[in-house]
């Protein structure tokens, strides 16, 4: 659940008044996080995100500038969470732990377990 501003889309909230910079005091749950089993969750200045348990997902939401929601050229804002789509970099890792600061996310990850050879 999220509430606050909704300035950039940082409650992820799609019928959050996004425009409009007055504070909703009353918690109210996530969009699109539905069915996700969430093992953590951070929140910065105008930048959301959460994990699946087990490490497999990512999803960031907000201020889409300097790269923060893990895009690559594209700045634009999120307004409801976005699937972080898992680049070779980080293909046999599982994120055990999130930290979004001002400008910048630190993404914690650990080797996938390796499965028992058939």
């Amino acid at each position: 659940m999220s509430m606050g501003r909704a300035t950039y889309g940082r409650l992820g909230q799609k019928d959050a008044g996004v425009a409009n910079d007055e504070p909703d005091p009353k918690p109210k749950l996530v969009d699109g996080l539905q069915g996700v089993e969430i093992g953590g969750a951070s929140a910065g200045l105008a930048v959301s995100g959460a994990f699946a348990k087990g490490g497999e997902g990512l999803w960031m939401w907000g201020f889409g500038t300097n790269g923060q929601l893990a895009k690559g050229d594209d700045d634009g804002d999120e307004t409801v969470p976005a699937k972080v789509k898992q680049t070779k970099g980080w293909n046999a890792q599982q994120v055990i732990g999130l930290d979004i600061g001002g400008q910048h996310v630190v993404i914690l990850c650990s080797p996938l377990p390796q499965q028992p050879a058939a």
